[in-house]
Formats: C-alpha cells, sequence, structure tokens
C-alpha cells in the first residue's frame, strides 16, 4: 500500500502478462523434456531427488529470468553463487569470518551484483524474452526506467522468492505422492486424458485435480512457513496489545494445521 512498494511492482508487471508466462512455459517443458531423458541414466538406482530438482530448478532459473540457455561453467558458478548466497541468509555464526555461511553468502550475493551488472548493458539494448530483458526494459510511474541497482536487487529477490519454493513444493509433493499411491493414480489418470506429453499454459483449466494437490501440499508443508511482518499502527488482539513497528512473524505452516 505504499509508495515504495507501489514503485518496486510496476518492475515486475511487464515479465508476468500472458504472452510471457506461454513462452516461459515452452522454454520450462523443453528444459523438463531434457532432463527427463538425462534422468534416463538413474533409472533402477536410489537417487536423491531434492538434488536432482534443485538443479534442474537452478538451470530454469538461469533461462527463464536471466535468459542463459547454455549448460555450462558460467551456469555452475551462477547456480553456486545462489546456493551460497542462500545459505547465507540462515547464518549460525553473526560474522563474515572465511569459512563461515554468512561469509560465503555476501560472497556469493557479490558474485551475482557483478554477473547482474555485467548483463545489464546488453539486456537493455536487446531484444531478449527473459525476466532480466523485461525489467530492463520496463519504466516507473514518471516514465524513467528502473537504476541499474534496482534491477539488480530485484533479479536476487526473484532468484530467493521462486526457486527456493518451488524445489521445496515440488519436492513435498512427489513425496506425498508416493505416500498416497491412490492420488497419485488419480493424477495419472488426469494427466493422461490430456493426450499429449506436455503440460501447456492453456492446459491448466484441464486439470483441476492437478492445482487441488497442490494446494493440498501447501497446506501440509507450505513453501514459506514464515512470513515476517511489521506492524505499522498499535493493534489490539484480544487482550493483548501490540505497540506500532512490532516484528510479527506469522506461522502459516501452524495456522494450517489448526
Amino acid at each position: 500500500d505504499f509508495d515504495h512498494h507501489k514503485h518496486q511492482r510496476r518492475i515486475m508487471q511487464g515479465a508476468f502478462k500472458v504472452d510471457s508466462l506461454k513462452l516461459y512455459t515452452e522454454q520450462i517443458n523443453d528444459i523438463y523434456q531434457r532432463a527427463m531423458q538425462d534422468w534416463q541414466a538413474d533409472a533402477g538406482r536410489r537417487i536423491s531427488f531434492l538434488k536432482h530438482i534443485k538443479g534442474l530448478l537452478l538451470e530454469v532459473a538461469g533461462t527463464v529470468f536471466i535468459g542463459i540457455d547454455e549448460r555450462g561453467d558460467q551456469m555452475t558458478k551462477v547456480n553456486k553463487a545462489f546456493v551460497d548466497c542462500a545459505n547465507g541468509t540462515v547464518y549460525m555464526f553473526p560474522l563474515a569470518l572465511p569459512g563461515t555461511a554468512l561469509y560465503k553468502g555476501l560472497k556469493g550475493r557479490k558474485f551475482l551484483l557483478e554477473y547482474f551488472r555485467e548483463l545489464l548493458p546488453k539486456r537493455r539494448t536487446g531484444n531478449g524474452e527473459d525476466m532480466l530483458s523485461s525489467f530492463c526494459n520496463e519504466i516507473d510511474e514518471d516514465g524513467n526506467f528502473y537504476t541499474d541497482q534496482e534491477v539488480m536487487d530485484q533479479m536476487i529477490f526473484l532468484m530467493f522468492a521462486a526457486h527456493d519454493t518451488t524445489t521445496a513444493a515440488i519436492t513435498h509433493t512427489i513425496y506425498y505422492l508416493a505416500k498416497h499411491p491412490e492420488v497419485k493414480e488419480k493424477l495419472y489418470q488426469e494427466c493422461k486424458a490430456l493426450g499429449k506429453d506436455r503440460l501447456d499454459y492453456d492446459d491448466l483449466d484441464a486439470v483441476p485435480y492437478m492445482q487441488q494437490v497442490f494446494y493440498e501440499v501447501q497446506r501440509l508443508r507450505p513453501s514459506a512457513p514464515v512470513f515476517p511482518r511489521r506492524t505499522i499502527r498499535d493493534v489490539q488482539m484480544g487482550d493483548t496489545v501490540i505497540p506500532a513497528h512490532t516484528l510479527i512473524l506469522i506461522m502459516s505452516r501452524f495456522t494450517h494445521h489448526m
């Protein structure tokens, strides 16, 4: 509701239009199809699904978010920097000494900022269809392009907001489908009825049970289990008065089980 949020929200609007979402879906399908072929090499062996899906979704993020479509050394470095950055947010030792999670996280964030800063001139003058290109060419309410720092900050935020949450959501979905074979079979039959190997954007309304499964998994194991908020004025809840500017933690996982 505040001016800063409204200003920042505009930067993402173009990247989430229907035409853009349809393009992302096609790109994701192509990546998934290639991954399924690669994973055939693991047939009959016990694997870590979390490790596989995390790597796969980092590849998706590289393509859809940044516009990197090659799987090479650069992608590996970006992925490592992001993982270190994510791990650094839950540090146990609050000093950035070499070898600590916080130190690695700050180093990873610095790498990502430098990496995005180098890409920005190319994305601002090109006609790319990735999210970074969209952010670079979006204008604010005054008709000005967003600054390099704003674009870089939003890209790092987007990777945090989208990657780990999706990794958790898919991993938990596989876990609960394995525990409930009757649900897995019903979901399989719904997908099979589509008569195709890919789920296109326009097919989403044709798989209502899939969406129900997803929502139920999110109820049981929400990808964002805690929501930090801050009161902007004094609030009274029952007999308790919460002063303004108090940090509030909303425990969605607890609430979902009430």
